[in-house]
């Protein structure tokens, strides 16, 4: 039988060569599970009138999208104000947000006394909108993985360490 005597660290105590090895490999630490806040979209998406639901579909990479399966129009004022569209405050035209796997698009009905400048005005905020959510999912990503926060998380949990900066 062997005895091995193995010294552990905190990540407060452990070398700064260990801490960034351990950085290295666990890049995304932070990014296990549901990373993103989807409160902040929510939030956001009552700014253009808008009820985004809880499921959300997105990709950061070459195809970069997002998409919400749930989303409708809550406070129609709200949503055509945001178009600039105050003419059609009270006349209430039927709009919809369809989902689409790529993305929300306006839809309405073939009744409405809309222009297709109103159209594309409406599908322009919604892209817009979009837009600032695919932001927001980029900048949140890139701090989760940035050198600080994996070493804020990787301290926080407390684990032992050892030398080589590898979870014990």
């Amino acid at each position: 039988m062997k005895t091995i005597e193995l010294k552990l660290y905190t990540w407060a105590e452990l070398p700064e060569e260990a801490k960034a090895t351990a950085i290295k490999d666990h890049y995304d630490f932070n990014l296990l599970g549901d990373w993103y806040d989807d409160d902040i979209y929510m939030l956001e998406g009552r700014e253009y009138g808008l009820e985004v639901g809880r499921k959300m579909y997105f990709d950061l990479d070459r195809g970069a999208y997002v998409s919400f399966p749930e989303m409708r129009i809550d406070s129609l004022e709200t949503f055509l104000s945001k178009c600039g569209l105050t003419r059609l405050i009270g006349s209430e035209p039927e709009i919809t947000i369809r989902y689409e796997q790529y993305g929300n698009k306006v839809e309405t009905a073939y009744n409405n006394d809309l222009t297709i400048e109103e159209v594309d005005k409406m599908q322009e905020v919604l892209d817009s909108f979009l837009s600032w959510c695919l932001k927001a999912l980029r900048d949140s990503q890139d701090y989760l993985t940035s050198d600080e926060a994996i070493a804020e998380s990787l301290e926080a949990n407390e684990y032992d360490w050892t030398a080589e900066g590898k979870i014990y």
